[in-house]
């Protein structure tokens, strides 16, 4: 599922798009931890913001459905 990852007036489809959870995660915690003001990750499919606490989940279910299909 696509996301998009912004902060500041960077928002939804003008935003950096990231094809799993796992990368959006990753960006977005890249710009916390520049401590870069109101980062936003929004969902592509449903346009609906994603916390970041939701996104973590997410992320490691797809970590867990990827090593699945590896095994």
């Amino acid at each position: 599922m696509p996301y998009s990852v912004g902060w500041g007036l960077e928002e939804g489809v003008f935003a950096h798009k990231c094809e799993t959870a796992r990368e959006a995660l990753e960006l977005a915690e890249e710009h916390l931890a520049a401590q870069r003001a109101n980062v936003v990750v929004t969902d592509l499919v449903t346009q609906e913001p994603v916390p970041i606490e939701a996104l973590r989940e997410i992320a490691e279910r797809e970590a867990g459905e990827e090593g699945a299909r590896s095994a």
